[in-house]
């Protein structure tokens, strides 16, 4: 009963992981922008201004590179199974992206199928150790082809 309960509330911050929208300013703090989310409270996405509020409690940064969000392998490991999901650095740290990151327009890189190619979407990936098997460019494409294998 305790670990499905356990289960329940990580597909619960999975869930809400996947929906936020990060980087929206922040109503309290014009000036910041949301890239915080809290494992407790489960709430809505706050800026460093309001993360004092969450004092004790587990909170998960969110990092942007382009127009992607990710979050810390190390940050992340114990809510969701990272395996076959491509890490990429991140302000010199292991990430991961959540959301499917679509391509570029004018630039078709659909390569599903492939070798070195997301399993859901077609994004070509890096080769970063040939023993580790990649096959998703983010959580949520791990999500979309294997949801019950997702959660740590």
């Amino acid at each position: 009963m305790e670990q499905e309960q356990q289960q329940q509330q990580q597909q619960q911050l999975l869930n809400l992981l996947l929906e936020t929208t990060f980087f929206e300013t922040c109503e309290k703090h014009i000036a910041k922008y949301c890239n915080f989310l809290c494992r407790d409270c489960k709430g809505p996405a706050f800026c460093e201004s309001c993360k004092n509020e969450h004092e004790g409690h587990g909170v998960l940064q969110m990092y942007k590179n382009l127009s992607h969000t990710g979050v810390r392998v190390d940050d992340i490991k114990d809510l969701v199974d990272i395996s076959e999901i491509q890490t990429y650095r991140l302000n010199n740290h292991p990430t991961i992206y959540i959301n499917e990151r679509p391509q570029r327009k004018g630039k078709p890189l659909i390569r599903q199928g492939k070798r070195n190619s997301c399993e859901k979407c077609g994004r070509k990936m890096e080769i970063e150790d040939q023993n580790k098997s990649r096959r998703f460019c983010s959580i949520e494409c791990k999500l979309d082809i294997k949801p019950d294998n997702l959660l740590s």
